[in-house]
């Protein structure tokens, strides 16, 4: 059995496991900084795609936790943002 198949099991049972599964998931935690930093800047998805050299529909797969950014990309949106994240 894999690890994704223990989690989405232990997830159905206990709903307790899953607020703290998905508080501690790096691609959640990962998309909530990058989108609170946005907001908080008054950026649109657009607008810090255009800031960084990319897409929105980039930018939309992050804050979503479907893609994980690398280290070189979470550098140029730190420095877009005007941050450290």
């Amino acid at each position: 059995m894999s690890f994704e198949t223990i989690v989405q099991k232990l997830i159905k049972k206990k709903p307790s496991f899953k607020r703290e599964y998905l508080r501690h998931d790096p691609h959640i935690e990962v998309s909530n900084l990058i989108s609170a930093a946005r907001i908080y800047k008054g950026l649109s998805q657009k607008g810090l795609a255009k800031l960084v050299g990319g897409k929105q529909s980039s930018i939309a797969r992050l804050e979503s936790g479907k893609l994980l950014p690398n280290v070189a990309s979470l550098d140029k949106i730190a420095k877009a943002l005007g941050r450290y994240l």
